[in-house]
């Protein structure tokens, strides 16, 4: 189990994935900036969406600084994640701001991470921006509800439409037996929620920040459900 102090400092954007976001990244990691951004990059012919992750965090027990890139590609059926670039460096450079030697990424690297991320957007193929939107949709809002599923014996979270005090289930996103330590931190958020070019489907990007014993951590996932009608 990894456990993460997450920085504050996050980047929501709509964009392209090309070399120039590679390079930016590196040009980050290179001076110690640490760099956390999200960028959604539209849908594929198929009606997949895609959505590409910096994360850049101290791990807390032993303070390394750790970065990775991915760029996932989720339909209703699951998400896909196809990582571009991962690394670690000493615990001495968490109070380090800037040092060419402390945040070094060698050349063959980064080579290797601009190879990546074009091999994967070629392979992806044209990709058509959807429409952002609030979380307010038909037949009620968008929010993720925790509650204690009895029955399962089981504490859950999902993915609802709420109305009038009452709330519909949509997808179910995070489950575990009653008995175990692990529980979420707060209320899950919904940070993006996006239409599809033909309407048909919304991607809701959501954030939970887990507890278990001394450690925390926290996930982002993609969920896509039908438009509510």
């Amino acid at each position: 189990m990894r456990a993460w102090i997450v920085l504050p400092l996050l980047v929501v954007s709509t964009a392209h994935a090309d070399v120039e976001s590679a390079r930016d990244d590196i040009v980050d990691m290179r001076k110690g900036r640490m760099p956390n951004r999200v960028a959604a990059l539209g849908w594929t012919e198929q009606g997949a969406y895609v959505y590409r992750e910096t994360e850049c965090n101290w791990q807390d027990v032993v303070g390394m600084p750790a970065c990775h890139v991915t760029i996932y590609v989720a339909d209703r059926r699951r998400t896909q994640a196809f990582p571009l670039f991962s690394a670690e460096w000493s615990s001495e450079c968490a109070d380090t701001a800037s040092s060419a030697t402390c945040y070094a990424i060698t050349t063959e690297a980064a080579s290797a991470f601009l190879a990546a991320e074009r091999k994967v957007m070629a392979d992806l193929g044209t990709l058509t921006p959807g429409t952002a939107i609030g979380r307010d949709a038909a037949g009620g809002k968008l929010s993720v509800i925790r509650y204690e599923d009895e029955p399962a014996d089981r504490r859950r979270a999902a993915l609802a439409l709420v109305k009038g005090g009452r709330w519909k289930p949509l997808r179910i996103l995070w489950s575990v037996e009653s008995g175990k330590d692990e529980f979420l931190r707060g209320n899950p958020l919904i940070e993006r929620v996006e239409r599809s070019p033909d309407g048909e489907t919304l991607a809701v990007v959501t954030q939970l920040s887990h507890a278990e014993d001394d450690f925390w951590w926290t996930t982002r996932g993609i969920t896509l459900v039908p438009t509510p009608r």
